[in-house]
């Protein structure tokens, strides 16, 4: 079962086999992850049109589009404290064949800008995020 604590979700795993999944196929540690969890050798081991669902759900939960007045454009970004997820997120969006930037920091971020490239990004990886969708003009 997974409860709202907080800001967080947490999982109550009452099941052996969903622990065992969860710890021993995809690396997922027991404690705090914050800073230690990376992208699930499983997931980075199989092919591109899998791992991206990897970094949409990094992104769906973690990310954020919006309109840059600045740059005049459309930016969508990953935020995380969690360099690792940082570069595996760039990794899959590179591979897709985005041209993505990255800035390693204590609150890293990865994005991509430009209304095509997030109207491409929303085509090949998609979003179960309403929030993303309904930014889009």
């Amino acid at each position: 079962m997974i409860v709202r604590k907080d800001d967080n979700f947490v999982s109550d795993v009452k099941s052996k086999t969903y622990f065992r999944i969860l710890t021993e196929i995809f690396n997922i540690p027991t404690s705090n992850k914050t800073y230690t969890v990376n992208e699930p050798e499983i997931i980075r081991k199989s092919p591109l049109n899998i791992r991206k669902y990897f970094a949409r759900g990094l992104i769906d939960t973690d990310g954020s589009i919006y309109y840059d007045k600045s740059r005049r454009g459309w930016t969508l970004e990953f935020h995380s404290i969690n360099e690792n997820l940082i570069l595996s997120v760039f990794e899959i969006l590179s591979k897709l064949g985005f041209n993505p930037r990255t800035k390693i920091s204590k609150y890293s971020k990865v994005e991509i800008t430009g209304k095509l490239n997030l109207e491409r990004y929303l085509k090949i990886v998609g979003s179960s995020n309403y929030r993303i969708y309904s930014k889009m003009p």
